[in-house]
């Protein structure tokens, strides 16, 4: 008997394969290759992929699966009648338009999920970066700040958030390419919540921790206003790409140098931008400004 899985079943098992192998890939791109954990993310991605692309067959043959016509008995019809097989039926009929955006929602939000990771160690990787205006004690395996300027430590936890913000429109940028109607998307949807939880968890811990007081009207406000501004970064590039132009990041890049954020290795903003088919080809990042 043959089993044939509903193309929304499909399209998930293969947009899945096609999350981890991406995964996979940026974390080559950061880090190298190294051990073997990396084989085991590409035979789960081979599953996926296999299950999206082949059908499932059972222990019956092809031919015993499909009906024979058997002629009346009798001397008009000694003749072996031409055989007709059944049509077959693709299970894809049975799922209605809710159950396949419901799974399009769930594929979606699951991409977001993982761009959100990728969002956070880019983060933690640039934020290395930034000089730190204080100073630590190691106590065992705890670190405490022994000693700190109040403004400068400020101004460090503000370059923070303005590093979550920068990575947030870099990975959109790439995302969205020339689909101007990127940031109405469910998956920019949920990256932009993830990452406004990140940068909420940036502010509070810190600054609670040294005894600042919290404002949470003040920084949501603030939150919302900068990542509005990002968002709007996001459309001009995508406007950028549909036109052909190159460097449609720039307008971001500036942005951010104006509120103090330099970022020293250009190399970790051209990893952010480049696409899947950019590294495939080892071609210049399209959306990095030369």
């Amino acid at each position: 008997m043959r089993i044939k899985l509903a193309k929304a079943q499909r399209y998930a098992c293969i947009a899945t394969a096609w999350v981890i192998v991406l995964f996979q890939l940026l974390s080559f791109a950061q880090g190298g290759i190294y051990g073997s954990d990396w084989l085991f993310s590409f035979i789960v991605a081979a599953v996926f992929g296999l299950l999206g692309t082949r059908r499932i067959t059972g222990q019956q043959t092809e031919e015993s699966s499909v009906p024979k016509s058997t002629p009346p008995e009798g001397p008009a019809n000694e003749a072996a009648a031409p055989e007709t097989p059944a049509p077959e039926v693709d299970a894809s009929q049975d799922a209605n338009p809710t159950e396949m955006d419901e799974i399009k929602r769930r594929i979606l939000t699951l991409n977001a999920k993982v761009l959100s990771m990728e969002i956070t160690w880019r983060a933690r990787n640039m934020i290395n970066l930034i000089p730190k205006p204080f100073e630590t004690k190691q106590d065992g395996d705890e670190q405490f700040v022994t000693g700190a300027d109040g403004p400068q430590l400020l101004e460090y936890s503000r370059l923070r958030e303005k590093t979550w913000l920068l990575c947030f429109g870099l990975v959109a940028i790439r995302r969205a390419g020339t689909d101007l109607d990127y940031v109405n998307n469910l998956e920019f949807l949920e990256m932009w919540q993830q990452t406004f939880n990140s940068m909420a968890d940036e502010a509070v811990f810190p600054q609670a921790g040294l005894g600042f007081t919290i404002y949470p009207e003040e920084m949501v406000r603030r939150f919302v206003y900068d990542m509005d501004a990002v968002k709007h970064f996001v459309i001009d590039a995508a406007k950028a790409a549909k036109r052909g132009e190159a460097g449609g990041a720039k307008p971001l890049l500036d942005w951010i140098g104006e509120q103090g954020l330099e970022i020293s290795e250009p190399q970790l903003i051209k990893n952010a931008l480049r696409t899947l088919e950019e590294w495939k080809a080892n071609s210049p990042v399209s959306a990095y400004p030369e």
